[in-house]
């Protein structure tokens, strides 16, 4: 009889320990499950997060259907450096003068015809934006004419702040980028990261 009892009580020992068992591992679970969806949630947030970034920032001017956004330019430049052809990255940007109160539909009917200008200069070639207020031009020839270009992409606006005539000049700031057959894409990025780095400055020179 008394064996019986030490049976039967572990048994019930066991029963208890794996009824335990189970409902931590159940809780486990649980917690597991609500973890994943908290953390796909997270990422689903973050990456609308940096689609709204993208399309803030690379989006092109509605007045300029022709320019490609940032993506584009990007596949483009990749398309190209795989092709091992020869080409050159231009960037240019519309410097505006420091310090001056300038209306923002002036300042985005400057860029606008900034950019008209510089797709009239690269012709055939693509045009697209680079950062929020540059833009670059992928080209297949050599850049001899950056005289002319600067001359051409400088412009006078005229407009009236408090009922008072106002002129806005634009000065560009171009960089050029130039990729070889003999380059490696990690060579070109590097120059490329060098441009973007100065192109803030007014200094117009080539990067090799």
């Amino acid at each position: 009889v008394a064996g019986s009892a030490d049976l039967a009580a572990i048994r019930s020992t066991i029963h208890d320990a794996v009824s335990t068992v189970t409902a931590s591992y159940a809780e486990l679970r649980q917690a597991h499950n609500l973890i994943v969806a908290q953390l796909r949630d997270e990422i689903r947030t973050l990456q609308q997060s940096v689609e709204r970034q993208h399309r803030a920032t690379a989006t092109p001017n509605p007045a300029n259907p022709d320019v490609l956004d940032k993506r584009s330019m990007d596949q483009l430049l990749e398309k190209e450096l795989r092709s091992q052809k020869p080409f050159l990255l231009l960037l240019a940007k519309p410097v505006f003068p420091a310090g001056q109160t300038v209306p923002e539909p002036v300042r985005e009917h400057a860029i606008t015809e900034f950019v008209k200008t510089l797709g009239s200069l690269a012709g055939s070639s693509p045009v697209g934006a680079w950062l929020p207020t540059a833009y670059a031009a992928l080209l297949h020839s050599s850049f001899k004419d950056s005289a002319l270009w600067t001359q051409q992409l400088a412009a006078c606006h005229l407009f009236q702040l408090e009922g008072l005539p106002r002129t806005l000049r634009i000065e560009p700031s171009l960089q050029t980028v130039e990729f070889t057959s003999s380059d490696s894409p990690s060579l070109f990025f590097k120059r490329l990261s060098q441009a973007v780095d100065t192109l803030h400055c007014n200094p117009t020179h080539p990067v090799r």
